[in-house]
């Protein structure tokens, strides 16, 4: 029996990256941010139990209309570790072929959208099915303007980073 899961997939990775990008305000974002909305987008039913702040708190109904997984994950913490592999490797293809800027990836994991790649990632946003649904919404309007670091960072509320020793 062969079992597929878009978690597992880089080309599907590459996608909902490249949708993250082109719909979020922020163009440029850190690697480690990125590897977190990419989670929820494609485990957006874990987005309840995010740590909203108070003025995204709209955002937590939106993670409620997200429809339940089929499978079971009893570690949400694990299943995220373990797409980090997948999810550099897509990063890594997407600067081979001249999508993602190298120099600020290698310098700071920072991920940059490069110009030629703008007009590429619009076109296959146009294309994500879920683009339209309240949670894929949550993730690129609400949590891309969560800070990444500190006590109230993302690594923080989400639960899926250490966070403690991060300098803010």
């Amino acid at each position: 029996m062969i079992l597929y899961h878009q978690s597992r997939d880089s080309f599907h990775c590459c996608f909902r990256i490249a949708c993250i990008l082109s719909d979020s305000k922020i163009h440029r974002m850190e690697f480690d941010k990125v590897r977190i909305l990419d989670f929820y987008s494609v485990f957006p039913h874990f987005g309840v139990k995010f740590k909203f702040p108070k003025h995204l708190r709209h955002a937590r109904k939106a993670f409620q209309q997200a429809p339940e997984q089929y499978e079971r994950i009893s570690s949400p913490t694990r299943v995220f570790s373990s797409m980090s592999d997948i999810q550099l490797q897509s990063v890594r293809s997407m600067i081979g072929i001249g999508l993602i800027s190298s120099e600020p990836f290698t310098s700071g994991g920072i991920v940059t959208a490069t110009d030629k790649a703008t007009n590429i990632f619009k076109k296959l946003s146009e294309e994500n099915s879920e683009k339209k649904t309240p949670w894929f919404q949550a993730i690129v309007q609400d949590l891309t303007m969560v800070e990444l670091l500190g006590e109230d960072g993302l690594k923080a509320r989400s639960g899926l980073m250490e966070h403690h020793y991060d300098i803010s």
